[in-house]
Formats: C-alpha cells, structure tokens, sequence
C-alpha cells in the first residue's frame, strides 16, 4: 500500500540519519526501532500463514483454507483471513483453495477439495460492495485436485488461461464487481469460454442477461451496495448428462432474481467429467486497468465502465457456502473426515470396578503402594492390570487463499510425474 511504502522510505531516512557521520542519539535508535516493528507488523519481514483457518460448507463438511504459492509466478499473494462468523476475507491479490487439510510449508493437491457438483446446487453469500470498475471479485472452479504437474506458481494452480503454465478445465461460477457480473465455462484449451452476465466489451458487447438498471450499486433487482446471495446448479437430463450451469441471484427484500442460464456449450462433455470427478474451489480478488473484457461498454455503449479507474475497497467477503442436491439426485456424499484443528482430548479411562478385599483372602497378595502418575492417586490392583492406552492427539491444521487470471495466457508447461509434496516457496515479503 501507499502507506507502507511510504513508511518504507521514511525508515530508510533514519538508517541515512545513523551513519557513522551521525550520532546514534537515544530517541534516533528508539524512533527507528518503532520504525521496524510497524514494518514488521505489515508483514515485510514474514510471510503469512498459508493456513489462515477453515470455514463450514453446510451439507458437505469443513473446509481448511489453502493460501496460493504465488499470485502469478514470481508475485506474492494477498493477506486473507477466516473471520469469527466463519467468512472469508480476501484482501487485495488475495487467492485461497479449498482443502481437506492443509500443512503449513507444504502443497500437495491430492489434499485440495475434489467437488463433485454433477446435480449439485452450491449457495453462498457475497459482498463486493467495494469493488468498482477495473477490480475483479471471483469464485470459480478447476481441476486441481487431479493436476500432478507443480506450476510456476508452485502450488499445482491450473486454469483455462494457464495463468500459471498449466491447463485444465475451468469453471467461472462468478468475476464480479458492482457494476459487472460474469459467469463462464472453459474446457481446458478454451480461453473464452461460453459467458453470460452482464458487461464488458470493447469493439465488442459482452453478455446482457441483465442491464444496470436491474444490477448495481442502487440496483432494482440486486443492490450491489449490500450484500447479496449467489446459487449456482448443475442439472443433468434423463440420461445423467450435464445440461448447464444456472446461476441466480437473489437479495433480500427484493422480488426480481436475475439468473443466467449457460447451455449448448460445445465443451459440456469436458465440463461434466470435470464436475464428476471433482474440482478445487477457489476464491480471489485482484484489479487491473484492462478489465475492459469484463466490465466495459462495448460497441451498444450499454456496458457499465468506460475507464478501469481500479477504485477497489480493501476487502471483498464470501460466507455462508452450502452444498444441496437437486431434486430427484443422489444425496450428498460426505466430505472426506480430515480434522482442520485439534483432536479431542480421548475420554479418561476408568480402571474397572474391583470387589472389596475381605480378610483374610490367602491367595491375594496385599496392594504395594505405586508412585502416582497424575495430579489424582488412584489404587491400582496388582500388575495383573495393564495400563490404559492414551489418546492420540493429532496436530491442529489450519486454512488458507486465491489467484489472479491474466488474459492473454502464458505458453503451456508440459506435465511432469507425480512428486512428493513439496515445500512453500520463499518469497518477497507481502505488502500491508
């Protein structure tokens, strides 16, 4: 931020004021040292977690969050965090993946959510209120779970755009801000996709499944001001083929939900074995100056932007996420039992009851007095009893983060086996 910068150069001043030309007076050294934990604090020195916490997908289960290696190869990603309420906070170039587990220092994307969301309906609840034209606030879907290859951004990250240097199907359940909405499909070599939404364009219209009238800051139908609820579905025909993808959003106290319906895809066969087999949500948040493809006027001059100013509030939100089946499928299938924190401390063990000696009793020997072994003495009959088995406690986990697309994609990387999870990579240190 302008402001770390700047406090940046204000500390490089006093390191130039402390020169052996100068003398290290008292209030110089504290004032500097005030200097270097503010730094500190901002993060120049560390980096983050990439395990900020979990949050609750109701019907399905809990999911740790998984920060992003890289915001794009050789970028650090955005400060993210898990609010009490359970939400997620993306900050800034903010990317996170939902997981079973995640283990601080180490990426390994057998242990990133597999969704299979064939017949599946996904809610959740967004604020982008901050979020003007040129920022970029997403929820989308891809095929990371089964990616073997690490990616130059190190974490095994795989898009439609290759952002990375690798492939793989993508689904766009939303790239939003308040004046802008788009979802699209993307099979794997499909850069554009099928979309639908409303904004963008330049030469060109994007889609206008609604105006801005019915959607943005003050909108008819969705206020985007306010916070709003998102449903996206996945209905399959008599034969169990993915049909499309439904998005609908809804707002309280409003009547007119605006819903985009995305079918006759040519890439849906790839799309559905995609959703069958399992994919990696993900959420972020990033600006540029030419979001124009997604938010500008296009040639009918009906778009919401004509200038990506990149006015971008500090933070975009998403909670509340649930999990349904459609009516007439399967019912969910648990997700898989990874525990995201502390294990349970194991039941004490109550020794069994022993009948009171009687005197005499020649044939048992009287009790020997042991050293207690906790805080409460208890007899203990003779060794014939073997000791209770202690509780294994397993060590907590915790969550992390998100990616930005860059539009035109780099050159694909080639796939490599499958390696040992591998270690975080070192990287600058984040901005406030």
């Amino acid at each position: 931020s302008k402001s770390t910068k700047r406090l940046a150069l204000q500390s490089a001043s006093y390191v130039a004021a402390m020169a052996p030309t100068a003398p290290c007076k008292p209030r110089q050294m504290l004032q500097f040292a005030l200097r270097l934990l503010a730094l500190a604090r901002c993060g120049r020195f560390a980096r983050a977690s990439m395990c900020p916490g979990s949050v609750n997908v109701e019907g399905y289960g809990q999911a740790a969050m998984t920060n992003a290696g890289s915001n794009v190869p050789g970028q650090d990603v955005g400060s993210l965090e898990v609010g009490a309420d359970g939400a997620v906070i993306a900050r800034m170039d903010a990317r996170v993946y939902f997981s079973d587990s995640c283990v601080e220092g180490s990426y390994d994307h057998t242990k990133y959510w597999g969704l299979k969301l064939v017949g599946r309906t996904l809610k959740f609840t967004t604020d982008i209120s901050g979020a003007g034209c040129g920022c970029n606030a997403a929820l989308y879907l891809v095929s990371m779970k089964q990616n073997a290859d690490i990616s130059s951004c190190n974490d095994y990250y795989c898009d439609a755009n290759e952002v990375c240097g690798v492939s793989c199907a993508e689904v766009d359940i939303m790239e939003a801000n308040k004046r802008a909405w788009h979802s699209t499909l993307h099979s794997a070599q499909d850069h554009s996709g099928k979309g639908g939404g409303f904004g963008g364009g330049s030469g060109w219209n994007g889609p206008r499944d609604f105006n801005s009238q019915q959607y943005g800051p003050g909108g008819s139908c969705i206020d985007t001001s306010m916070p709003f609820d998102v449903a996206v579905s996945f209905p399959v025909d008599a034969g169990g083929q993915l049909q499309a993808m439904k998005v609908k959003l809804t707002q309280t106290g409003k009547s007119c939900p605006l819903s985009i319906n995305l079918d006759g895809y040519a890439g849906m066969a790839e799309i559905h074995d995609a959703l069958s087999k399992g994919m990696t949500p993900i959420i972020s948040y990033w600006k540029s100056g030419d979001m124009l493809w997604m938010d500008g006027k296009g040639s009918d001059g009906q778009g919401p932007c004509a200038v990506d100013t990149q006015t971008c509030g500090e933070s975009v939100k998403f909670s509340g996420f649930k999990l349904e089946a459609m009516p007439g499928q399967p019912p969910l299938e648990p997700a898989p039992v990874t525990p995201v924190g502390p294990s349970p401390a194991a039941p004490a063990t109550v020794p069994p009851a022993w009948p009171p000696l009687v005197s005499p009793i020649a044939t048992v020997p009287p009790l020997i007095p042991l050293a207690p072994t906790s805080r409460t003495r208890v007899p203990l009959p003779p060794v014939t009893q073997p000791p209770a088995a202690s509780g294994t406690q397993l060590p907590p986990v915790s969550t992390s983060r998100w990616i930005n697309h860059i539009r035109p994609s780099s050159g694909p990387v080639g796939p490599a086996g499958t390696p040992a999870p591998l270690p975080a990579p070192v990287t600058s240190p984040k901005q406030c």
